[in-house]
């Protein structure tokens, strides 16, 4: 009795926890700029954000901006899969991205914060193992959102300088069952 319910437990989980679909139907692609406050809205307007969609901050001398633009495919059974989230880290400090924001052509379905099942989730993936802190933020939108989703995210001058290439950029995708599902390096 003890092993069927083991098993039906374990074969609920194997089914809760399985994604709908993998990251190579996504097809995500991610580029990125190393911006400053006279560059950060040239970049974004080239890309098609407006002004109007999210704020993004004057800094202060020694801040540094990175702008990035989030290319994907929405899937057919996307609809309330879950939610994705955009991660950027400094590999060479190893500071991650706290400060960001995001839009997309639809503003109302992306966000910016951070959310716990992100952090406790991803021990599969070691690149991401400082995100296990709760100091860290990312850009979210729903799994069906339509992109490209434009971010920007804040380098403090204890960090700044840096190029893109000391850059990671991930996508995390996060399952309304508060499981991660995948995730995805794009960049790094």
């Amino acid at each position: 009795m003890v092993a069927v319910l083991l098993g039906g437990w374990a074969g609920f989980r194997w089914w809760r926890d399985r994604p709908p679909y993998g990251p190579e139907v996504v097809s995500a692609h991610v580029v990125v700029r190393m911006v400053d406050n006279d560059s950060v809205w040239p970049a974004l307007t080239g890309w098609g954000a407006s002004r109007e969609s999210f704020n993004v901050p004057p800094l202060g001398p020694g801040w540094q901006l990175v702008a990035g633009q989030l290319s994907y495919s929405v899937p057919r059974n996307a609809r309330d899969a879950g939610e994705y989230w955009i991660v950027v880290e400094d590999l060479r400090s190893r500071y991650r991205a706290a400060s960001i924001w995001g839009t997309g052509p639809d503003p109302d379905r992306v966000g910016q914060g951070w959310d716990g099942a992100v952090s406790a989730g991803i021990g599969d993936y070691p690149w991401l193992s400082d995100y296990r802190s709760t100091d860290s933020g990312g850009v979210t939108m729903a799994a069906d959102a339509p992109g490209p989703v434009e971010f920007v995210a804040m380098i403090p001058p204890s960090i700044a300088p840096i190029a893109a290439s000391d850059l990671t950029v991930s996508l995390v995708f996060l399952g309304n069952n508060r499981h991660v599902y995948w995730a995805q390096r794009l960049l790094g």
